[in-house]
């Protein structure tokens, strides 16, 4: 794991006398976002089911979120990520259904599995996660591979910022060269040409 100051040599000659604290938060929320949105740490965990329970809770590495089911499967059956608004378009009865999950959807903060379980089953489900933010820090790639992207997106924060340190003209470059380079990291996560998703062990949950 790396420490969120690591990143701070991109950063503060960029705005001299920044506190460091106010560097440091402007770097973790450009962590949370460009993970959030590029989707390239992964933790698979297994989920425990249990008749007529549909929520279960996610229990990803501590200091993770995870933001978004990315595949799942029920005893060797592909169980479909999806929503609410996509089920109820579909079947207006659907949170009545019972039988096998078929689909999984993330709410507030819980797992949501679709039909309601009839028995006892397991479901292993890949999340997309990104960090929490009291997290003080991340994974060695976000480091290595993603510096100056991280370190983009923390800078079009801090020149938004009211204060000594607002430019306005500047807080858009670096958010023009931080969309890119999540837009870059998303196409070499769907490639595995480049740096490559996080995976974990499975983890038991339920």
């Amino acid at each position: 794991m790396k420490a969120l100051t690591e990143f701070l040599p991109e950063v503060l000659p960029h705005v001299p006398g920044c506190p460091q604290p106010v560097a440091v938060n402007a770097v973790r929320n450009a962590v949370i976002e460009f993970l959030a949105d590029t989707g390239l740490l992964e933790q698979t965990v297994a989920v425990s089911l249990s008749p007529e329970e549909v929520e279960y809770s996610i229990d990803v590495d501590t200091g993770r979120v995870a933001t978004t089911v990315v595949r799942a499967a029920c005893n060797g059956q592909i169980v479909t990520p999806s929503s609410p608004a996509m089920l109820q378009g579909q079947n207006p009865l659907w949170h009545a259904e019972r039988g096998m999950p078929r689909h999984v959807f993330i709410r507030s903060g819980m797992l949501v599995v679709v039909p309601i379980p009839v028995k006892a089953g397991e479901l292993s489900v890949t999340f997309s996660c990104s960090y929490s933010r009291r997290t003080e820090k991340v994974d060695d790639f976000v480091l290595e591979d993603w510096i100056e992207a991280v370190s983009y997106g923390a800078l079009s924060r801090l020149f938004a910022l009211p204060g000594p340190f607002v430019n306005e003209q500047r807080a858009m470059v670096f958010r023009s060269l931080f969309v890119s380079e999540k837009d870059r990291a998303k196409v070499s996560r769907l490639t595995g040409s480049a740096e490559q998703s996080l995976h974990m062990l499975p983890r038991r949950f339920g």
